[in-house]
């Protein structure tokens, strides 16, 4: 990581910091500071570098000074909020995809609401440095780690390490809904939530 990608990644820091100090809702945010929730969102999970309009109407959003953004040291968020309302869900072709893990400054863990439509797969194999816990609460779902294949069935779990590379498909006649927790590390949360994002046909 170069030393700007570190600046980036404490602007980002910041704005989730005091967004979230200040109880409001990414759509609050967005609205008090004049851009698009999708653009808050981007910002604060580090998928686009702002410009400097966007930060600075995120500063005033914020009742803060854009210098403020750009100060050095980074707070920490410890407890973190998510309301229902503020919740990021992705509905496509293949299912439904809820993140249901709210943001912390350098949180490790992910966890998702997936739900899969007949015949359809995550695409290629996922592999880091890390843990990751599957819990199945309707259908069947297939999961192939390290080469082996499993299949889960309702209230059937699989907690593995990442470090296999491993995959998941829905192989039956109807919708398949589980649970995903990973932890892992902060460069690759941004690459989950886009991999369970863009699910391919099986």
């Amino acid at each position: 990581m170069t030393e700007i990608d570190s600046e980036l990644d404490k602007i980002s820091d910041r704005i989730l910091y005091w967004r979230q100090e200040q109880g409001l809702s990414r759509y609050e945010l967005a609205e008090l500071s004049g851009v698009a929730v999708s653009t808050v969102h981007k910002v604060e999970t580090r998928q686009m570098t702002p410009s400097i309009a966007v930060v600075l109407k995120l500063a005033h959003g914020l009742g803060r000074r854009p210098a403020e953004i750009l100060a050095e040291g980074t707070p920490e968020v410890t407890v973190s909020i998510q309301r229902a309302g503020d919740r990021l869900t992705t509905t496509a072709s293949s299912g439904q995809f809820e993140r249901l893990s709210a943001e912390l400054v350098a949180g490790e863990m992910e966890v998702w609401r997936v739900t899969l439509k007949p015949a359809v797969a995550s695409g290629s194999p996922l592999r880091f440095d890390g843990e990751v816990f599957i819990a199945c609460d309707i259908g069947e779902l297939s999961v192939e780690i390290g080469g082996q294949e499993h299949v889960l069935g309702v209230g059937d779990v699989a907690h593995f390490k990442a470090t296999h590379p491993f995959t998941y498909r829905n192989d039956s006649d109807g919708p398949t809904r589980f649970l995903l927790v990973a932890t892992l590390p902060a460069e690759l949360r941004s690459v989950v939530e886009a991999h369970a994002t863009t699910v391919s046909k099986a």
